[in-house]
């Protein structure tokens, strides 16, 4: 809303006065994406095997959501809604093992509206990085591929690179999976290099069906 003053300060004429006049432009229609995180305050989550990284870890799991909700602005539900329920955990999954999702609940039109994610207690035995500054990535300076950077001096396993990688598979991205999402995918035949099990996929086409103003992936 924007308030607009009409004068003629050049003129030395006394103008009649004249009323505000008030311009309204229509707002922008936003659907925004909600993750709710079912079990974050859940003091058996898990996230106490941090330690002192505690809220380090959350702070890493709430920029992943923030990423994802910025990448995926409306899951078009329908019937309207837009609040996907999460469970997110930390457990002991096995040396190796940094990650698992399960318990993908879809909707009648294969889009999700649930899962579970667990994280590793210790990365798979190779231990976490945890950002102490979640809300930037400047420590990322080495470019390691067009879509990935590493961090000079950090040996261990990225906890947001894990977190992102694992909401993919909740919101549908898996292999064998019944998500509508996969009929837009393609399996490269590489392995995950998380779970060591499911294949990686490429997003070959808009998901406007699916996911509408989701860019390619």
């Amino acid at each position: 809303m924007s308030w607009t003053k009409k004068r003629n300060r050049r003129s030395a004429r006394k103008l009649p006065s004249r009323r505000q006049s008030i311009i309204c432009e229509p707002c922008e229609r936003r659907v925004l994406l909600a993750y709710n995180w079912l079990n974050e305050t859940d003091p058996n989550n898990g996230f106490a095997a941090f330690g002192a990284n505690e809220n380090a870890a959350r702070a890493v799991v709430h920029r992943a959501l923030a990423d994802w909700e910025a990448i995926i602005p409306n899951f078009n539900y329908a019937g309207g809604g837009n609040i996907m329920n999460l469970n997110i955990s930390v457990g002991n999954l096995g040396v190796g093992a940094r990650g698992q999702t399960g318990n993908i609940v879809l909707n009648a039109g294969g889009q999700p509206i649930s899962a579970n994610i667990t994280l590793d207690d210790d990365g798979g035995g190779a231990g976490w990085y945890f950002d102490p500054q979640s809300a930037d990535d400047a420590e990322f300076t080495t470019l390691t591929t067009g879509y990935e950077a590493a961090a000079p001096g950090v040996a261990t396993f990225d906890l947001y690179r894990t977190i992102t990688h694992e909401l993919g598979h909740a919101n549908g991205i898996i292999l064998g999976g019944a998500a509508a999402i996969m009929n837009f995918a393609t399996d490269t035949g590489l392995i995950d290099a998380v779970d060591h099990v499911s294949h990686l996929w490429s997003m070959k086409a808009l998901l406007w069906v699916v996911f509408p103003y989701i860019p390619t992936i």
